[in-house]
């Protein structure tokens, strides 16, 4: 199954308690080519959990769309794959998150550890469902192994692999190593997401062209920031891009509001901290996040921001 041919470079990467519904339309109304959501535990949907079926709600807005999973059991990950695919676009299988209690759990980036299970799991999901699989993946667990696990990935079925170049002990410290990127794709014929250190439209120009990626994944300059998007592609088309006003970045988050009270989705700490990451490049944004983090209720958020932006 091939992935599928995107119109656009950058993808929003999938981050637990960022990208929830709301934000990906957010994200993809700005240009995003694609967006995740939030990691979710394949053992709690076949268990039917509430809460994991939340992060797998999705809209025709946000399309396309993938289910990112995680999980260590295959006949779990692929019972989660086939029952959720029907709602997406493609499935993808965290193989690269390194929090402590996902690896405690022998998932994420404690996959990589493994490449023979790695590859049956993969192969697994990728013959359950009838949508493209990706895989996201790090430099590697306590070996740099990316190019490997990706070359295991394609061969069992995977559509496209995502490489986050950094080892499960960096986290997300230092600089993340794009040679790894570049290593990758010279391995393997699928489709390769580079992810790391996106922080601006030239940083996602140098991605490209330094390692020959297909896309570019951009997790943490998107918070509080989908503009970011429009200002990518601007840049790749034409070698400018449009700077946001801060109105703008006020009624984005007036929009956010909007799409979360649409979806019945209201959640009073997630409103604040939204509020405080929409803030976060205007000037005085220290004191603003400080000032929002005082409040107790919406109301108090949306009548301060309307006196900020």
């Amino acid at each position: 199954m091939q992935f599928p041919r995107l119109d656009s470079k950058a993808i929003l990467a999938p981050m637990a308690g960022i990208t929830n519904l709301p934000f990906r339309i957010l994200c993809r109304r700005y240009g995003a080519a694609a967006v995740f959501t939030e990691m979710a535990s394949a053992d709690a949907l076949v268990m039917k959990s509430a809460k994991s079926f939340k992060f797998a709600r999705t809209d025709l807005r946000e399309k396309p769309i993938g289910l990112q999973l995680f999980g260590s059991n295959a006949v779990n990950l692929a019972e989660a794959a086939q029952m959720m695919q029907h709602d997406f676009d493609f499935v993808d299988i965290n193989m690269g998150c390194s929090v402590a209690k996902v690896i405690k759990q022998g998932a994420g980036v404690y996959l990589m550890k493994d490449p023979d299970k790695a590859a049956k799991i993969i192969l697994k999901v990728a013959d359950s469902i009838d949508i493209p699989l990706t895989v996201k993946i790090r430099s590697g667990f306590d070996r740099i192994n990316a190019a490997e696990i990706a070359r295991i990935a394609e061969d069992n079925g995977a559509a496209a692999v995502t490489v986050h170049p950094r080892t499960a002990a960096q986290g997300f410290s230092g600089k993340a190593d794009w040679s790894i990127i570049r290593q990758v794709k010279e391995n393997v014929s699928i489709p390769v997401i580079g992810n790391g250190d996106i922080r601006d439209p030239y940083d996602a120009e140098r991605m490209l062209k330094e390692t020959g990626c297909d896309y570019v994944m951009v997790g943490r300059a998107a918070i509080g920031n989908p503009f970011i998007f429009m200002q990518i592609n601007e840049y790749l088309d034409k070698g400018t891009f449009t700077e946001q006003k801060h109105p703008d970045r006020g009624s984005d988050f007036r929009r956010y509001l909007e799409l979360v009270k649409s979806f019945d989705m209201i959640s009073f700490n997630d409103i604040r901290v939204k509020a405080q990451q929409f803030t976060k490049y205007i000037d005085d944004s220290c004191r603003l996040r400080k000032l929002i983090g005082q409040q107790d209720n919406v109301r108090d958020i949306k009548k301060l921001m309307n006196t900020i932006v």
